[in-house]
């Protein structure tokens, strides 16, 4: 059985102040640590960067393969490269981690693995209560080309790691049944995270997600005009997930919303989006929240 690890690596670092893969933590750079795991669970080991950073951190690291970022897919940001590598690289299994994770470990990689083999389906951790990581994926071979699909063709919302996990059927797991340590599937946005590891602790939950296809009717139908349709598909989306206490996802789906919402429906969903904010600690990044925003509907609002 072939197992390929893909370790993005193409962020900026805008909020570290400073190149975040090659900051030096204990003295080795940063992004060693996830490498240095990931040699312990297979041999196939990519990094997936841009062209600017891959100058920046070619010479850090040896005994890795690099992919440069497939610039005519057309999904962006960390989706471009979990989809590069699945395009460019053929393995029975995927196994996803973030180039700035210091805390993952082999025990943690391997459990992701086994319950993605034993499921037969992408597998995300639960990293605590109501928040699933998109950016840690066990991704078996079959699911490859569904994901290069969403990246290419159900990306019309916003571009997105979780849409791969809104996309898929795909098997949710608590951390509690892949790791002993709180920290482990924790990435760094900011030098203050690298010194705060106290987290919200282990969650013990399973959930497969059977809410794919309400995601990719509605983009169907965001990409033919049909806004209420669209509309009326998130609505159950993201009932799924409120109902299921996956609030990150619902967090994603609420905000795709807006997009296609009546300008009456608007206020009721922006004060739902900012609860969840405040709950999950997820700060916004798409949009320009919240002043301004004009739902992409037809004539009538223009």
């Amino acid at each position: 059985m072939e197992v390929s690890i893909l370790i993005l690596a193409g962020g900026r670092s805008k909020r570290f102040g400073e190149d975040k893969l090659t900051f030096r933590l204990n003295g080795k750079p940063l992004i060693s640590y996830p490498v240095s795991e990931a040699r312990k669970v297979s041999n196939n080991i990519y990094i997936i960067t841009s062209n600017d950073e891959l100058r920046r951190i070619k010479g850090t690291i040896d005994g890795v393969e690099f992919l440069v970022d497939d610039l005519s897919l057309r999904c962006k940001g960390p989706a471009r490269g979990i989809a590069t590598g699945l395009k460019d690289i053929d393995s029975d299994y995927y196994v996803v981690i973030p180039g700035d994770s210091p805390w993952i470990n082999e025990v943690a990689l391997n459990n992701l693995l086994n319950f993605s083999i034993r499921n037969g389906e992408v597998v995300a951790p639960l990293i605590a209560p109501g928040i699933v990581s998109p950016l840690f994926m066990a991704i078996p071979k079959k699911s490859k080309g569904l994901m290069i699909d969403i990246c290419n063709n159900f990306s019309a919302f916003a571009s997105r790691p979780s849409n791969f996990l809104r996309g898929c059927k795909t098997f949710i797991v608590g951390t509690y049944y892949l790791t002993d340590k709180y920290s482990t599937f924790y990435d760094i946005d900011r030098k203050i995270d690298l010194y705060n590891t106290i987290r919200k602790g282990l969650t013990r939950r399973f959930i497969m997600l059977g809410a794919y296809k309400f995601f990719i009717e509605a983009v169907k139908a965001y990409k033919q005009g049909l806004f209420d349709r669209a509309y009326s598909y998130l609505v159950n989306e993201s009932k799924f997930y409120r109902r299921n206490r996956i609030y990150s996802l619902e967090l994603s789906t609420l905000t795709d919303m807006l997009l296609v919402s009546k300008k009456e429906e608007i206020a009721k969903i922006e004060r739902r989006i900012r609860g969840l904010r405040k709950f999950t600690g997820r700060m916004p990044k798409e949009y320009g929240f919240f002043s301004g925003i004009v739902p992409l509907r037809s004539q009538e609002l223009l």
